[in-house]
This record gives C-alpha cells, structure tokens and sequence, in this order.
C-alpha cells in the first residue's frame, strides 16, 4: 500500500471511529452515508477495526419484522476515564466511558494530609471502576480539577482547600501508580466552564465567562470563540488576588465578605469589567449560598449604576456539579487524544 493509500485510510477510519464516538453505535449503511465514504471501504475499515479491537459488534434493539442490522461500536476494551473534583470539605470522582458516558460516582469527605488525601483517591477511583465492572487499570486519563493556578508546566499555584494540596504531585502520584494513564490538572473554574458551555447554561453562547464564589475564593473562567481560553501562562482568570479600586482586600476577600449591597456592588463593577473589556455574549454565576431571587434582583441593580450596556447574566445550570462533569468531558478527550495516537502508531 503506497503512502498516500495509508494515509487515506487511517484519515478515514480516525472518522469511523470519531463519528461512533460523538454519535453512538451505527450501522455500516449508516456510517457510510454520514461520511460519504462507500459501502466497500466502509466494510474494510469496519473488519480492520473489529480485527485490531477497536470496535465491537451489536445488534440493533427493536421489536420490528424482518431482519434488524448490526451496529457498530466502541469496543468496551477501550477503556474508561476518570475525572476527580477536590474540594475543602469533600472529593468526588467519576467513570465515563469515553463517549462521556457516566458509568460510576461517589463522593466522599477530604482528607487533609498529603498521603491521606492520594489514598483517598487511589481507593475511590479504583472502588468507581469496580462499581461499574470494570479494573482499575481500565483507566485511560484522569483528569483532577483542584482549587488553584496551575501553570503551564501544571505546578499549582495559590492553592485554596484544602492546603495540603500544594505538596502533592498527582501526575507524579498516578503515573506510579498506574503508569499507562494520562494524567491532567485543570482549575475549577476552567473546568465549570467547560461544563456550562458543553451542557448548561451558556450552550449556545460563543464567548463567555464564568465567575465562581466558593470556598477557596473567587475565580474565573473564559471560553472565547468557543474554546478555553488559558492564556499565555494558562493563567486566564486567576484574578483572586486582585485589588478593586480602593478595597482593602482582593477579590477573594469577596467571597468571604456579607452579602450586602456593598457585595454586589463590587461584583457588578467585576462582571461588567469581564463582559466590556472582552464584548462576550454573557456571564454565567455560580455561589453555592447566593440566594437566587435575591441575586436575580440585586446584581442588574447595581450593574445598572457601572456598565455602560446591558450585562446577559445566567446562573450556573450545573451548580456544585459543574467542575466534576468539566474534568470528566476533558478527561475523555485527553483518552481520545491518546488512543488516536496508538492507532497512528499502530499503523
């Protein structure tokens, strides 16, 4: 086979395989019309696929006349993904196949020792995998969103809760644990963006920002032509430290101060700053104890008296959740990444 044919091949079996993946098990006709590819490559690429274990065989679920199709899909050997939330008081974890599937979950308090808290982890992740049949060394990439800047040589900085985060390396830790994972960071602000954007409340914004208030502080998080936008130090939206005008404290001073008038005063001059400087299709708020109606009524009050054009504000869709469903969606890219490249090595 000349180069140009290998080539062609893997580019189409890298679209079989992405297709089954954002669209769930498909026929052979199916795949073919959706990719304009003919029956006859499809059907190659299809046996090559089954031989090399990529995909697996279905049948088709109905209760009609005549004979049902056979699917194609994901093979389940593929393997899974793992996403880990860490808070100050509690961590969460989650299995997803790699369609993003959820397939495990389990929260569960924090440790606040450096070994403990990895333990934790390690049990956790292994107990989720065990839950929905599956051995740890299942695990593709784990994905951990943390309370913290993390740089872009992922060393965390201004860490938040718990504090023992700052002496852990965790792709150190997973790595010598289960040394065929891909291991991520991602702060928790990225990641509830990430969320809000693929299933919440700003699907069908183009350029937005998020704003968290919790317990660690107050961040930010930027997607921008419909990407995360980290920045050139993959520092976009670490803006806790920040000093507002005449405050005597940062801005994550804020998220500890009572929510009185002067509060949303100062969150109103932050988010009309966020949407002028960068003309975004809206904000997106998340602060676990901001009472809805009363946010809803008192922050377009007091934007009214700082921005200079309406401010589209919409509260968080995912809530808590938002930061663990954003390192689950990463996580599977990052498994997707990894397997097309053992598929162009395999080549």
């Amino acid at each position: 086979m000349s180069r140009a044919a290998a080539t062609r091949r893997r580019d189409n079996q890298s679209r079989v395989l992405e297709a089954l993946r954002r669209d769930g098990p498909a026929s052979r006709a199916e795949l073919a019309r959706a990719l304009g590819l003919s029956k006859v490559t499809l059907s190659a690429i299809a046996q090559q696929a089954l031989q090399d274990g990529w995909l697996v065989e279905r049948n088709a679920a109905g209760g009609g006349v005549g004979r049902r199709p056979t699917l194609l899909a994901l093979a389940p050997a593929l393997g899974v993904t793992g996403a880990v939330d860490i808070h100050a008081d509690s961590l969460s974890v989650r299995i997803s196949d790699l369609r993003g599937a959820v397939l495990a979950e389990a929260t569960r308090d924090t440790p606040t020792a450096e070994a403990a808290l990895v333990h934790r982890v390690q049990d956790e992740l292994a107990a989720a995998c065990q839950a929905c049949g599956h051995e740890v060394s299942a695990l593709r990439a784990v994905v951990f969103s943390l309370p913290a800047a993390i740089d872009v040589d992922g060393r965390l900085n201004a860490v938040g809760e718990p504090a023992c985060l700052a002496g852990i390396d965790w792709v150190t830790a997973l790595e010598a644990w289960l040394p065929d994972v891909a291991v991520a960071l991602i702060n928790n602000s990225n990641a509830a963006a990430l969320a809000e954007h693929a299933e919440g409340a700003a699907a069908a914004w183009v350029n937005f920002a998020y704003v968290g208030i919790g317990q660690s502080g107050l961040g930010a998080g930027l997607v921008l032509d419909n990407m995360l936008y980290r920045g050139t130090r993959h520092g976009a939206g670490e803006i806790g430290a920040l000093v507002l005008g005449d405050d005597d404290y940062a801005l994550d001073g804020l998220a500890k101060s009572p929510r009185t008038a002067a509060f949303y005063r100062r969150l109103a001059q932050l988010v009309a700053l966020m949407d002028h400087l960068l003309d975004l299709d809206g904000v997106v708020l998340h602060a676990a104890d901001l009472d809805h109606a009363t946010w809803t009524r008192e922050l377009p009050r007091a934007l009214a008296d700082c921005a200079i054009r309406p401010v589209t504000l919409r509260v968080a869709a995912l809530g808590e959740r938002g930061p663990l469903v954003g390192a689950a969606r990463l996580a599977a890219d990052t498994a997707w990444r990894h397997l097309e490249q053992r598929m162009a090595e395999a080549d």
